[in-house]
C-alpha cells in the first residue's frame, strides 16, 4: 500500500513522497514535496533530534504529535504538517522553506 508504513526507509522516495503530498495537500503538493526533499531527502533520514518524518516535524514544539508514527506513518506525517503549515499555506516553521520558493 502507497501510504502504509515505510519498509523502505534510509532511501529517497521521491514518487511516495509525491503521492502522498498529492493526496493531503492538494493543489499546495509541490511544496510539502519540496519541504519533505530538503528536510528528510526524500524520507531518507527520518530522525534528526526532535525533527522527525519525512516532513521533520518537531515533536517538542508539537507534542500532540505521536513521534513513533510520525517517522513510520508517512500519510499522517504529512497530516500533521499540513495542520502545523495551515493546510500548506504558512511553512514558516520549517528551516528549509525558502529552499521551496515559500
Amino acid at each position: 500500500m502507497l501510504f502504509a508504513a515505510q519498509a523502505h526507509a534510509g532511501r529517497p522516495q521521491p514518487v511516495r513522497i509525491a503521492a502522498i503530498s498529492r493526496h493531503v495537500f492538494g493543489t499546495r503538493w509541490r511544496v510539502a514535496a519540496c519541504i519533505a526533499h530538503y528536510e528528510s531527502t526524500d524520507g531518507a533520514h527520518l530522525f534528526n533530534g526532535v525533527n522527525l518524518g519525512p516532513w521533520q516535524i518537531n515533536v517538542d514544539a508539537h507534542p500532540w504529535v505521536d513521534r513513533r508514527r510520525v517517522v513510520w506513518d508517512w500519510l499522517y506525517s504529512a497530516r500533521a504538517a499540513f495542520r502545523i503549515s495551515r493546510g500548506g499555506t504558512d511553512w514558516s516553521a520549517w528551516g528549509t522553506h525558502a529552499d521551496c520558493g515559500v
